[in-house]
């Protein structure tokens, strides 16, 4: 089947998920269909499966590209052959000479380029243990065993004359990223340039504050609705409901006097009323005309406006970020931070402890009128 002008398409509804397909000239590409069918039964977050199903239209258009099929790369070690060219191709495009490049765009990043190889090995992985593909197997050489392509992330092992190597052939190595965030003075002045160019500045500093004073994901931000916040006991709910967020992270988070009294003020003054569906258990916090939720890119243009007009760059994210950096500076427990941050993994929340160098400053001042202090006593 010739996979050309393929593309992802939202074709059905279960419950609050939709199952994605990858089409290819107006017939249904099989194996995915049933790999992302796979993805739902495992109760995969819907962004999770339209993700993989993205992943997957770029490998089969990097197949058509090189003239092959999915099912043609066991022979022998030419598998094996494919992807490393694969991961090459995908970092830049221009390396593979037989290949000519349709994506225009720079060169991905190496998390980017990781994310899609996992992708794809988890896609073999499926189809290998489905029998959906025979003779599916490649392998490298290994100490005393064969190593098949369904443990290529989690690291291969080859040989050399003078020692036996554990290497992860399928995977860029990535360097620790120093992280963006948002400080309280930039928080500060942001609040106040939208009380002086915004038409709802309640609405937007409140959607500002939550993802500051929170932590919230802009994800979260939209599906958060009025009957999610509790006033009386301080609390903001955050549930799924139409809207997919990450996997555990429904949660129960503290909020200050701050934003319960921008929630207040919004909710008396400029709530859209109007927009209400009354038909519905829940109303959004932030409804869009129609009642409904907002769009991301709504929130991300209102982020994109107001660092152009304030002079200070930032996206909804980096928001988030200086949540988590300004309590990983005030000395919070990290398992606390993961808890409130909705994070999996513990260690997803220590990117929040490096050390900012207004921070570090400060910090060093205090050091250092304690010592003069302690000079001062002895004296």
């Amino acid at each position: 089947m010739p996979y050309v002008l393929r593309k992802v398409k939202r074709i059905a509804k279960n419950g609050n998920k939709h199952h994605y397909i990858l089409f290819s000239d107006k017939e249904v590409v099989l194996p995915v269909q049933d790999y992302l069918r796979y993805l739902l039964l495992e109760e995969r977050k819907e962004n999770t499966i339209k993700s993989y199903a993205q992943h997957l239209k770029t490998y089969f258009t990097y197949l058509e590209l090189c003239g092959l099929q999915y099912d043609e790369i066991h022979e022998d070690r030419n598998g094996l052959g494919v992807l490393i060219t694969f991961l090459s191709w995908l970092r830049n495009p221009e390396t593979v000479s037989n290949v000519v490049s349709l994506d225009k765009r720079e060169k991905r990043s190496a998390v980017t380029t990781n994310i899609i190889m996992s992708t794809v090995i988890q896609f073999y992985s499926y189809l290998s243990k489905t029998g959906l593909l025979q003779h599916s197997s490649y392998s490298v050489i290994g100490k005393n065993n064969v190593k098949y392509y369904e443990h290529a992330l989690k690291g291969m092992t080859f040989s050399t004359k003078k020692k036996i190597s554990n290497q992860n052939m399928m995977r860029i190595r990535v360097g620790k990223k120093q992280i963006t965030a948002v400080t309280r003075s930039e928080y500060e002045s942001l609040m106040k340039e939208i009380t002086k160019r915004s038409k709802k500045p309640l609405r937007n500093q409140l959607m500002l504050a939550l993802m500051f004073e929170c932590g919230v994901r802009s994800s979260e931000l939209r599906g958060i609705c009025i009957e999610d916040i509790s006033p009386w006991e301080q609390k903001l709910y955050i549930r799924e409901r139409e809207i997919s967020i990450k996997y555990g992270s429904e949660r129960t988070l503290d909020i200050n006097e701050n934003v319960l009294e921008l929630y207040a003020a919004y909710i008396q003054n400029e709530y859209d009323y109007d927009a209400v569906d009354e038909t519905k258990e829940y109303h959004y916090l932030f409804p869009n005309p129609k009642g409904g939720h907002l769009s991301y890119s709504t929130i991300k243009t209102f982020c994109d406006r107001l660092s152009s007009k304030s002079g200070i760059k930032f996206n909804p994210h980096e928001l988030r970020h200086g949540h988590g950096t300004e309590l990983m500076e005030f000395g919070t427990a990290p398992e606390v931070i993961r808890v409130r941050l909705g994070h999996k993994y513990l260690s997803s929340t220590e990117i929040y402890k490096h050390v900012r160098p207004e921070f570090a400053k400060r910090e060093l001042q205090k050091a250092e009128a304690k010592r003069k202090e302690r000079d001062e006593k002895r004296t």
